[in-house]
């Protein structure tokens, strides 16, 4: 065999590899949905992305994105194992929900973890905030649907118990008015003025904070009982002091 047919064999093999290496990398993205940062993936044309989608709610029912039209809506993260943070998360979350619900604002608590965070472990968890089951969802689905929920509808990079901390406020329309750190007092006061400003259609006033950028933290499970985690790490009350006893009198 010549060179010159050597050299063309070998240069076909060589194209072969390329072709198949593409065709995995590209296979092993996972339909659309292997993501992302910060970001939907740029290999995917913005004409692909959700704006719309369906999640199981906590009391096993589906729910439709299409049902927040019309309603001025708050989205966070979390999940339910989550050894502290998104415990005091959902707490200062339910003291916003107690006074906005009434007021027809709705609140979507969507999991990162929904191998564990299935509707009836999130039916569960929602009792300890007393979330009114019309204002307040529990959303859990298949984990790539959530990546790209987050990335593409809500902007904010998601993963398994990786997600920002922020509340995501929308207006009626579905357009974001600001996004509010939970652990910044000043943020939560921007958040029910935004509120009460998108209730009323009035323009809200750009957050002090908005220029931070969306960071995702990562928190790893507890595997303990959750009232037992809860205890540990929810802020403590102050004990009660036994009064000094008095010596006898002889």
């Amino acid at each position: 065999m010549n060179r010159k047919v050597l050299a063309a064999l070998a240069f076909l093999l060589v194209a072969g590899g390329i072709l198949i290496a593409v065709s995995a990398s590209r296979a092993g993205r996972g339909s659309k949905a292997q993501l992302l940062q910060s970001q939907p993936d740029p290999e995917w044309s913005k004409a692909d992305w959700i704006t719309d989608y369906h999640l199981t709610e906590r009391s096993g029912r589906d729910f439709d994105s299409k049902e927040l039209k019309g309603h001025v809506h708050v989205v966070s993260f979390f999940f339910a194992s989550c050894p502290g943070p998104c415990e005091r998360q959902n707490r200062q979350l339910a003291i916003v929900h107690d006074e906005f619900a009434k007021k027809g604002v709705k609140f979507l608590s969507i999991t990162c973890d929904p191998n564990r965070d299935t509707p009836a472990a999130l039916s569960t968890y929602a009792k300890k905030f007393q979330a009114d089951a019309d204002q307040w969802l529990f959303l859990t689905g298949d984990m790539l649907l959530l990546r790209r929920v987050g990335a593409e509808v809500y902007g904010v990079p998601l993963d398994e118990q990786t997600h920002v901390e922020r509340f995501l406020v929308y207006d009626k329309e579905g357009n974001l008015a600001g996004k509010y750190a939970w652990n910044k007092p000043e943020a939560i006061a921007e958040m029910r003025q935004a509120l009460d400003d998108l209730l009323a259609d009035r323009p809200v006033k750009k957050s002090t904070l908005a220029s931070e950028p969306d960071r995702a933290v990562r928190h790893e499970k507890s595997d303990e009982p959750q009232d037992k985690a809860q205890e540990s790490d929810a802020p403590s009350a102050p004990e009660k002091q036994d009064k000094p006893e008095q010596e006898e009198k002889p």
